[in-house]
């Protein structure tokens, strides 16, 4: 009779230690993909009890881990982005075993809405900032798309307000009724006096054919008035041409056939560590070419 006594009250005192102990578990488990069992590194995974939450990411293999957490009623989910998101109630942590979940998520098949891209670029705010009225900048693009142009951005300049040209002929142009020769023409800021073939053959300031390649210039400005100081001997307008860079990564290589000419361009990069690289043009007159094989009569000039 005394020895069971003793065992009482043994047992008594160990409970009441072991009832003044945190008691601490781990929740593991594994996440992959159900259709292909592929595990799903970097899934989110989240376990609540009461008010307080705490959370984990899988790792390559898809497994994740809470080590030392109290015992207890916890609430899982698990989320990854394309997949339906899992949640696991009242998953019971007791003090005896580790608690293992292995999770499968299906992939997410919702329907996304339509995307709609907008342009907001601004062409009456060209690239000189100085130049706050009377100017727009315009595209390669803008260029090579006006009806009879000639991918020439003189003739392309004709449907601006304020300023007119002449006939098919020549490419000059009067701004505000000024006289064609006060067009001034610059390249990467310095001044030109003319980019065009046959300068001057009908008109003052004005020609047949550009020599302006649209494969190698860029977005630009084309200013009618009130001239920043650096256009300070200018009456007429400004063509602020601006060329292009060559392509840093990859090697490019465009051939044009039109009526004005045969152009061949070839770009690409010089050193891919340094950034650098290179753009080249050449073009050649259709009319010369026809002339040579004979097609039509024709002189020396190209």
């Amino acid at each position: 009779m005394m020895k069971k006594n003793c065992l009482f009250i043994l047992f008594v005192v160990l409970s009441n230690s072991l009832l003044c102990q945190n008691i601490y578990q781990t929740i593991r488990g594994h996440v992959v993909e159900e259709l292909t069992n592929i595990p799903l590194e970097g899934a989110s995974v989240s376990a609540t009890i009461n008010d307080s939450t705490i959370y984990a990411l899988t790792n390559i293999d898809g497994a994740f881990r809470f080590s030392k957490i109290k015992v207890g009623r916890y609430n899982l989910q698990i989320s990854y982005m394309g997949y339906e998101t899992v949640v696991k109630s009242d998953l019971l942590v007791t003090a005896g075993k580790e608690s293992v979940v292995d999770v499968a998520l299906l992939p997410s098949y919702d329907i996304l809405s339509g995307a709609v891209i907008k342009s907001y670029t601004k062409k009456d705010r060209p690239l000189n900032k100085l130049a706050l009225v009377s100017a727009r900048s315009f595209s390669v693009e803008e260029t090579n798309r006006y009806a009879g142009g000639m991918a020439d951005p003189a003739r392309m300049a004709t449907a601006f307000a304020g300023v007119s040209g002449g006939d098919m002929q020549d490419n000059a142009l009067s701004v505000r009724g000024n006289s064609p020769r006060n067009i001034s023409w610059r390249l990467e800021g310095i001044d030109i006096p003319s980019p065009n073939h046959f300068t001057g053959a009908n008109v003052a300031g004005g020609g047949f054919v550009s020599l302006l390649s649209s494969q190698v210039i860029t977005n630009s400005d084309f200013i009618t008035g009130a001239f920043p100081a650096e256009f300070g001997n200018t009456l007429g307008g400004v063509f602020d041409i601006k060329m292009r860079t060559g392509n840093n990564e990859k090697r490019e290589t465009a051939i044009q056939i039109c009526t004005m000419g045969v152009e061949i361009s070839s770009e690409g990069p010089i050193s891919k560590k340094d950034n650098s690289s290179y753009l080249f043009n050449y073009r050649y007159s259709t009319m010369r070419l026809l002339a040579e094989t004979k097609i039509i009569p024709g002189g020396t000039s190209s």
